[in-house]
């Protein structure tokens, strides 16, 4: 299993994804916003990042540019419950252009998180 580092500036949906992934083996590290996320990095080298775009002090677009300047090869699930159907779309599809290896729409279906994170941890850089 690997080491997931989860951001996301609500506690309760970090607390509630680092819980399912603990359940399946994985080690999770946990930062509540993009600058945070990034001094994470620094520290401890996760195999995937899951991340929310929506975020204050560092949005999740922000810091996956700044992360994949840093980090070319880092692997990343961007995840958004954005307002309105287009405009959810739209931010996945950015995230997306901006190097997310996979994009999940909120509210998370644990499931779909499960596999995209096994798939994700299991292939090689």
């Amino acid at each position: 299993m690997g080491t997931i580092l989860v951001v996301d500036d609500d506690i309760l949906v970090r607390r509630m994804v680092r819980r399912v992934l603990e359940r399946v083996g994985h080690r999770v590290l946990e930062a509540g916003n993009g600058l945070d996320a990034l001094d994470a990095l620094e520290s401890d080298w996760p195999d995937l990042v899951v991340t929310d775009v929506q975020m204050p002090r560092m949005n999740g677009l922000e810091f996956l540019i700044e992360a994949r300047k840093r980090h070319p090869g880092l692997r990343v699930i961007a995840m958004s419950g954005s307002n309105g159907r287009e405009g959810l779309k739209g931010v996945l599809m950015l995230a997306r252009d901006l190097g997310a290896t996979r994009t999940l729409e909120k509210p998370i279906q644990m499931s779909a998180l499960l596999d995209a994170v096994a798939e994700l941890t299991q292939r090689p850089s």
